[in-house]
């Protein structure tokens, strides 16, 4: 079965939100390795964020490859 033209765009938009989830999952990763290590505060919440924008960007990968095989 081929991608419709609908199907190519809705691939293109998740590959933007994929590439910008990397990048702000990038920035994250490198607040938390500056914050850890210049003051060794608690660093909870970096991670966590880290986490959820980890899960989240799998999430959308599963979806573009599934996606994909259509």
């Amino acid at each position: 079965m081929s991608l419709t033209k609908q199907d190519l765009k809705r691939l293109e938009k998740l590959g933007l939100i994929v590439a910008n989830m990397q990048t702000r999952l990038e920035v994250v990763e490198q607040k938390l390795s500056k914050i850890a290590e210049s003051n060794k505060e608690d660093t909870t919440a970096l991670y966590e964020e880290t986490d959820l924008l980890k899960k989240r960007l799998k999430k959308l990968e599963l979806k573009i490859l599934a996606l994909s095989h259509k």
